[in-house]
């Protein structure tokens, strides 16, 4: 035995020259029905399966890498042989050769070594067959792992993504393998089952098919096209909506910017974020020639950051879209309220991360961070003294409550600040009437303001990294729905009240906040976002091979 073992080990390097093979993959051609009956027997391979495993040796690195997976499956477990003798082989080379279709790359993925590997195999010889097993085995696992849970390390790539790392049952996997005898079947059931996930998969196909088909033709330059002009470009500007499926008109092309062009460009302003006035201005113009290989591009960022969110985000959970500036609320996989939210600054910005709402605070006073009382209320202070003290804030230092009067603000700085603000329950209070509070380290959390007009922008990064929202007092009554003496009739006494009063839920709510930029929203509609933190930048250089600042 201890002679197969070697030879084993040495069939890796024999295989990877045999390129004369790839013209059979070129041709479509794999073992013949006579060569494929000749077969050593299952109880000679697994033979050679476990002088390998158990070995002291190194294995070719592919199968020395999931070692211990293999060695669980095969040998503890007695798992099924899944590759010699079956559709499989040919199944999985396909798989990656295609591997496009999942949004990863075919390069990254032998192909054509396991078309040599597959043709070259004398499978009638036990190591030869037990070589081929495992190495498809390996192969498999590997691109298994990367469809489920991801290529990439979150925070490897963004410092601000606070993502635990998934991983893989590699032994359950080969074993679920072992009940499929389609491939394709065990992929589908294996990938991502959010409907998220399944969307942008079905977007990317289509997009795909766009660049295919030429994409789209760019617009040129020129001043704002308004409703009622009439200018060359506004044919360019039909054709490009025409190829987007945004704009369906029922005659030809012309140079007036008539109603039914108008109704097109909201429905595309809409889906990207933008305002919807039917103008074509500075912004309209740069979205609409983003090309469809960025948008294919965009997409299969988006993918990855969903293999790595939960599997199972809860029956009932919120989940905050930063980049898309949407709460949206999902009971029993159905959305029950979308809401605008505000969230973190270019230089505020708001992390991702998963956690759960566990209390209410109705009428909460806000302390003030020092980043914030030292960056920007001393500067203001310097100049009106009594700027805050009008605004409902207290000051405090070493703990105990002074007086506004009397402070020379000119002596302090940010290195010398004895002081702490906080800000008192009012109609003027930053926190407005109503915070949704998950303690975490990010001090990040969902409240009311009392800043309502920016709800109305369509740029709504403008806080210091917690999230603002829309509709804060319906959303209250929502998520105090399931726990006992919360009426709404008793929220309006405690906020009638302005005491700070502390609610907490009977079961805690699962919150989640995500960066997505592309999207297939409720109503078929595509759509697009603006990558306002370089998140995309990022994820995109690493995945498509690119330095990463």
């Amino acid at each position: 035995m201890t002679g197969s073992k070697h030879r084993f080990a040495g069939r890796h390097a024999i295989a990877l020259i045999l390129t004369c093979f790839v013209a059979f993959t070129a041709l479509g051609l794999g073992v013949s029905e006579s060569r494929a009956a000749a077969i050593a027997s299952e109880a000679d391979i697994r033979a050679e399966i476990e002088a390998s495993l158990r070995g002291e040796e190194r294995l070719p690195l592919p199968v020395e890498r999931v070692r211990a997976i293999l060695t669980i499956h095969y040998l503890d477990g007695k798992g099924a042989l899944n590759w010699v003798g079956t559709p499989k082989l040919q199944q999985l080379i396909d798989r990656l050769a295609n591997a496009h279709v999942d949004g990863l790359k075919p390069k990254d993925y032998p192909s054509e070594y396991l078309v040599e590997l597959r043709d070259s195999a004398q499978l009638e010889h036990a190591e030869h067959a037990a070589f081929t097993e495992l190495m498809f085995s390996a192969f498999f696992l590997v691109y298994g792992a990367d469809l489920k849970v991801g290529r990439f390390v979150p925070n490897k790539i963004d410092s601000e993504l606070f993502l635990d790392r998934r991983t893989v049952d590699g032994p359950g996997m080969l074993t679920l393998l072992g009940t499929h005898n389609d491939l394709s079947g065990f992929f589908d059931a294996w990938e991502p089952q959010r409907r998220e996930y399944r969307a942008l998969k079905a977007l990317l196909a289509h997009y795909r098919q766009l660049e295919a088909a030429g994409g789209w033709p760019a617009i040129s330059a020129g001043d704002t096209l308004k409703p009622g002009m009439q200018d060359a470009r506004v044919a360019e500007v039909k054709a490009r909506l025409r190829a987007s499926g945004d704009f369906t008109p029922a005659g030809g092309a012309t140079d007036e910017f008539d109603d039914a062009l108008v109704d097109a460009v909201k429905r595309f302003q809409m889906r990207h974020g933008l305002d919807a006035d039917g103008v074509i201005g500075k912004q309209s113009l740069l979205a609409l020639n983003i090309k469809v290989a960025d948008r294919v591009r965009q997409i299969i960022v988006n993918m990855e950051r969903w293999r790595w969110m939960p599997e199972d985000l809860g029956p009932d959970y919120v989940k905050v879209n930063i980049a898309g500036f949407q709460l949206t609320r999902v009971q029993s996989e159905k959305v029950v309220r979308r809401m605008n939210v505000v969230v973190g600054k270019v230089y505020h910005r708001t992390p991702v991360f998963s956690d759960k709402i566990r209390y209410l605070e109705f009428n909460p006073t806000w302390t003030v961070p020092n980043s914030i009382a030292t960056k920007e209320m001393l500067p203001e202070l310097k100049k009106d003294p009594n700027r805050y003290a009008a605004k409902g804030f207290d000051i405090y230092r070493g703990g105990e409550k002074t007086s506004w009067a009397g402070i020379d603000w000119s002596q302090y700085s940010r290195q010398k600040f004895p002081f702490v603000f906080q800000q008192q329950p009012g109609e003027t209070n930053a926190l407005g009437r109503v915070k949704f509070m998950f303690p975490n380290k990010h001090n990040v959390y969902l409240h009311d303001t009392a800043a309502r007009s920016l709800f109305a922008k369509s740029f709504r990064a403008l806080s210091h990294g917690c999230v603002r929202l829309g509709e804060p007092i319906a959303f209250a009554n929502e998520v105090l729905a399931a726990t006992p003496g919360w009426p709404s009739s008793k929220i309006d006494d405690v906020l009638a009240s302005q005491e700070t009063t502390k609610v907490r839920l009977k079961s805690p709510l699962p919150v989640h906040l995500v960066y997505e930029t592309a999207w297939l929203g409720e109503d078929g509609t595509i759509h697009f976002r603006p990558d306002i933190y370089s998140r995309d930048k990022r994820l995109h250089n690493a995945i498509f091979a690119k330095h990463t600042p």
